[in-house]
């Protein structure tokens, strides 16, 4: 069950909000590190979505909707920190509903222009995984550039190595490649020495997420 905070600061102000968003096949757990950290400051709000059953456009609208109704009717601040296929349901949703106090993305290795790896293995993965190949016809690839404030972690590591066959070279963390996960309209872009899979707990990762959406920038 979501739940709802009606928390208020000095003053009679709403705490900003953090809706997160974890990758295909994982659950929100593997973003309770991150949901710990930022809790104590704002309201969190860990959605877990059945990443491996639905199209994406399906669970946006079944599980992300209702609560950005919610928070649009306080008219309270929406940040995202998202994991991997979570960025992409971020883009669709802002492309396609209103967000009415819009904050600032958190994406951490987002398929921005799909995964060599989606392409390869999405018969097994689910319909949401078709939809991030990395192919120019695909799904990911038509949601154009962005509109809203997003820095980008990429991860630099690939602990995976039987998998570099797949990437012909180019920096990975095993699932996405770096150049993937660029965007047209991206604000910053960082990468880490950090693999895919683990990435949402590491501690450096953490910090940067904080400096973003505090400062809108991961450097200086």
């Amino acid at each position: 069950m979501i739940k709802t905070y009606f928390i208020y600061l000095e003053g009679n102000k709403l705490r900003e909000a953090i809706i997160l968003l974890h990758g295909l096949g994982r659950t929100k757990h593997s973003m309770s590190k991150i949901e710990k950290h930022f809790n104590k400051e704002y309201d969190v709000y860990n959605i877990g979505y059945a990443s491996l059953k639905y199209e994406i456009e399906v669970l946006v609208e079944k599980y992300l909707v209702k609560i950005v109704n919610e928070l649009n009717e306080k008219n309270q601040k929406i940040n995202f920190v998202t994991h991997s296929m979570g960025g992409i349901l971020v883009r669709y949703l802002f492309k396609n509903y209103e967000i009415k106090n819009p904050g600032r993305v958190v994406m951490l290795a987002p398929p921005n222009k799909g995964s060599e790896l989606a392409s390869r293995f999405y018969k097994i993965h689910g319909p949401a995984c078709a939809q991030i190949m990395r192919d120019r016809n695909s799904f990911v690839n038509k949601l154009g550039d962005i509109n809203f404030e997003c820095g980008i972690i990429a991860g630099g590591r690939n602990y995976y190595f039987f998998l570099n066959k797949y990437f012909k070279g180019k920096i990975n963390d095993g699932i996405v490649a770096e150049d993937s996960a660029r965007i047209e309209g991206q604000k910053a872009f960082i990468v880490l020495e950090k693999g895919h899979t683990l990435m949402m707990y590491s501690e450096e990762v953490i910090v940067k997420i904080e400096k973003f959406l505090k400062k809108g920038k991961f450097l200086g």
